[in-house]
């Protein structure tokens, strides 16, 4: 019976495939108000507060994303497994991409200005660190580990998951790039587009490892990186 339920959103208009799955299957409307609550909670945090980026990342971040995805997850009969593959795979992967993902920055960085430089005027470098592991401890935990293996379950094609979620993941950046970062044009979709390549690299990953360890690592890499030669 299940089988059936999973229907490929490609060639089917959004909406009608939404309708479709909200009628079918109960966990995906659950699945759907809940990205819906955080595109709008967390829009709205980005639109009316303002503060050090320590405390946003570390205390607002995990409250605001972590609370509501684990009472929903508390109430699951069927719970996804956020660490099922094994731990050395994962850290291979993580690491391996995670690095990849340096090199990027570094010579994104090194395009950019010219020159080698660490950007380390912002926060120290403890701040660095502990702010980039727990925001990919977060936004990992939120999409490599419920949203995209819940979004496979919905739709038959692995790349169609990794893409959706990739772009839901995107799409959450709209508000920080638009209230914060003041972007407009090309320079928004610039940045879109490398979020979206970045958290596909991390849902890949977590396709082969099946361990959120992976993507944690890897996101963790990026965004150190980023501060780092940004």
């Amino acid at each position: 019976c299940s089988s059936r339920l999973k229907i490929d959103p490609v060639g089917l208009g959004v909406l009608e495939w939404l309708k479709m799955r909200s009628k079918k299957d109960g966990s995906f409307l659950k699945v759907l108000m809940y990205y819906v609550y955080l595109l709008t909670a967390w829009g709205l945090f980005r639109l009316l507060i303002r503060l050090p980026e320590v405390i946003e990342e570390l205390w607002f971040k995990p409250v605001v994303w972590m609370l509501p995805l684990w009472w929903l997850w508390s109430r699951e009969k069927r719970r996804v497994n956020l660490f099922k593959g094994s731990v050395k795979g994962a850290l291979v992967w993580g690491m391996s991409l995670g690095l990849l993902y340096g090199l990027v920055a570094w010579l994104a960085g090194l395009s950019k200005y010219g020159e080698i430089r660490l950007d380390s005027e912002v926060m120290g470098w403890l701040d660095v660190v502990g702010i980039g592991l727990v925001t990919a401890v977060t936004e990992e935990v939120v999409f490599s580990g419920y949203l995209l293996q819940k979004i496979k379950g919905f739709v038959v094609s692995e790349w169609v998951a990794i893409t959706l979620t990739g772009l839901g993941f995107a799409l959450l950046h709209l508000p920080i790039a638009i209230f914060v970062y003041g972007y407009g044009g090309g320079e928004m979709l610039g940045f879109l587009v490398v979020i979206m390549l970045m958290a596909m690299g991390n849902y890949w990953v977590m396709m082969r490892t099946r361990n959120v360890i992976a993507p944690i690592l890897s996101h963790w890499w990026w965004g150190v990186a980023i501060y780092m030669f940004g």
